[in-house]
C-alpha cells in the first residue's frame, strides 16, 4: 500500500502505535528489540503491521501444525509427570508452547499444574494468546499470579500485555500491583484487547497511575503516556486529569506537552466535561496549553465548557 493511501491516518499518533505494533512483530519473529531490520515497516498504518504480524504467526505455526498435534496425542498416553519432565528437559519452552497450542483445553491444564513455574514464565513468551486463552482461562489464579510475576521480573512487559486481554482481571491486578510505573506503561501499551485493559486500568489504584504519569516523563516517555490515552476509555482517561493537579509542576508541563505535541486533541477534548471543575481550571492554567490562540482553535466561542480561568494561573511568570 502506498504511502498516500487515504486508509493509512498520519500523524504521531499513529506513529506510536505503529511503533508497537513493530515491537510485536519482531517479537513474534525473534528478532531482537534493537534490531532495524523492520524498521522500514514503521511507514505502515498500526493495523496493517498487525496484520502481517498474524499472518506471519498462522504461517510459522501452520508450517508445523501436524507434529505439535503427534506430540499432544502423546501426553494422553503417557503419564503427566513424565510429559512435563520432557517438556522442560527435552523438548524446550518453544516446542513446548507450540503444542500445547493444540492440546485440549483440560490435558493442558493437567500438564501445566505438573510444570514449575519458571519454565511455563518462558514458555508463555511463545504462546498465542488467541489460541491458548482456553487454556489460561481454566489455569488456577495462584499459577497464573506465580507465573505473571516471574515474567514481570524478567521485564517481559510485551508478552504481558499480550494476555492481558485473556487473563482475569483479578490475576492481571495481583501479578502488577506493586510494579513499576514504566513496566505498567509498557505491558498496558501492548495490551490487545482495549475493554480487558480498561477494566484493568479503572481498578488500579490512584497511586499506580501517577506511578505510569511520573515515571513515563522521568524516562523521556511522556509521549507513550499520552499514546497510552488513546487506548483505554474515557472514565479512565479523566482519572488521569484528576490526578494531573497532584503532580510536581515540571511533571504536569511535560504531559501536556506531549499532548500539545502529539496533538492528542480527540483523546483529550471528550473527557473535559467528565472532569470536576478544578481539574478543568488547572489544567487550562498550565502554561503550555493556556495559550488564547490554542484555545479559541479547540473550543467553540459558544460551547458549553467554560474553558477560559476564572482566576490568574498561578503558574511564575517565564
Amino acid at each position: 500500500m502506498s504511502a498516500a493511501s487515504p486508509a493509512r491516518p498520519a500523524g504521531p499518533v499513529h506513529d506510536g502505535r505503529s511503533r508497537v505494533e513493530l515491537a510485536k512483530l519482531r517479537h513474534e519473529l525473534s528478532h531482537d528489540g534493537d534490531d532495524t531490520t523492520l524498521d522500514f515497516l514503521a511507514a505502515l498504518a498500526p493495523n496493517e503491521v498487525r496484520l502481517l504480524r498474524e499472518r506471519a504467526a498462522a504461517a510459522r505455526f501452520t508450517r508445523h501444525e501436524g507434529r505439535f498435534a503427534r506430540l499432544a496425542g502423546l501426553t494422553r498416553l503417557l503419564p503427566v509427570a513424565l510429559c512435563a519432565r520432557a517438556a522442560e528437559a527435552v523438548l524446550g519452552p518453544l516446542v513446548s508452547a507450540r503444542t500445547a497450542s493444540v492440546m485440549e483445553p483440560e490435558d493442558a491444564v493437567r500438564l501445566a499444574s505438573r510444570i514449575s513455574p519458571d519454565f511455563l514464565a518462558t514458555l508463555t513468551t511463545y504462546l498465542d494468546p488467541a489460541r491458548s486463552a482456553a487454556i489460561v482461562r481454566e489455569l488456577p489464579e495462584p499459577l497464573l499470579v506465580a507465573v505473571g510475576r516471574r515474567m514481570l521480573a524478567r521485564g517481559e512487559h510485551l508478552a504481558l500485555g499480550r494476555f492481558v486481554g485473556v487473563v482475569p482481571t483479578d490475576a492481571n491486578l495481583a501479578v502488577v500491583h506493586d510494579a513499576p510505573g514504566l513496566a505498567l506503561l509498557e505491558i498496558a501499551l501492548y495490551a490487545e484487547e482495549p475493554d480487558a485493559l480498561d477494566a484493568v486500568v479503572g481498578a488500579l489504584p490512584d497511586d499506580a497511575l501517577r506511578r505510569i504519569l511520573v515515571d513515563a516523563v522521568d524516562e523521556g516517555r511522556a509521549d507513550d503516556a499520552v499514546l497510552l490515552l488513546g487506548n483505554v476509555g474515557l472514565d479512565a482517561r479523566a482519572r488521569v486529569f484528576e490526578l494531573l493537579p497532584e503532580l510536581a509542576e515540571g511533571h504536569q508541563r511535560a504531559l501536556v506537552r506531549a499532548v500539545v505535541r502529539r496533538g492528542a486533541w480527540t483523546e483529550v477534548l471528550p473527557v473535559l466535561s467528565l472532569i470536576t471543575p478544578a481539574a478543568l481550571q488547572h489544567l487550562v492554567r498550565v502554561p503550555e496549553i493556556a495559550d488564547p490562540a490554542l484555545l479559541a482553535a479547540l473550543v467553540p466561542q459558544d460551547g458549553d465548557v467554560p474553558l477560559t480561568p476564572a482566576v490568574p494561573p498561578p503558574w511564575p511568570a517565564s
